[in-house]
């Protein structure tokens, strides 16, 4: 599975849109994909390629995680200038460059006035933009319209668990 470049807005419990996202990416980052080594969570990365390595211990040359930088903070317009000057660099490995927005709803207006721009007219043709976020209401109108959107829901408990304990580690990488 290739990431799909565009913009994504995944709505959901913070866990499941956390897991859902690092999938997504690590299986469009690895360079040795297979059908047959089809994972659990329907994983097709391979966790040993120099890709899958870099994205699992949280410094992928092509990804960047925007979140606040205090627990229940949020996130300044700063931290979206330097999100937008990322962008615009070409892929150094992967396809594309891709950024990921956790819990989008606490960009500033400031912030989320000078993100709808990239929004708007992408600085790089090669992006793929995830906005995750549980309270999309909290965005403004005109982000929210700009981007499709995708909705999770908790799985059932007995899924959760095994899920949990076997993706530990891909979601530690992308919380950094």
């Amino acid at each position: 599975m290739t990431p799909l470049m565009g913009k994504y807005m995944l709505i959901g419990p913070p866990a499941v849109t956390r897991a859902w996202v690092s999938a997504w990416v690590a299986n469009g980052f690895c360079m040795h994909r297979s059908k047959d080594r089809e994972k659990a969570d329907h994983s097709l990365a391979c966790g040993t390629c120099s890709s899958c390595r870099w994205f699992m211990e949280g410094h992928h040359p092509d990804y960047l995680a925007l979140s606040s930088e205090e627990p229940g903070g949020r996130i300044s317009i700063e931290q979206v200038r330097a999100a937008i000057q990322f962008l615009s660099y070409t892929p150094q490995q992967a396809i594309c460059r891709v950024i990921v927005i956790w819990e989008a709803d606490c960009l500033t207006v400031s912030a989320a006035n000078a993100f709808l721009k990239t929004l708007e007219e992408p600085v790089a043709d090669a992006v793929l933009i995830i906005l995750a976020t549980a309270h999309p209401s909290l965005l403004l109108d005109t982000i929210r319209s700009r981007c499709f959107q995708i909705r999770l829901s908790l799985p059932e408990t007995k899924y959760t668990l095994t899920w949990q304990a076997e993706d530990e580690q891909l979601l530690h990488a992308c919380q950094e």
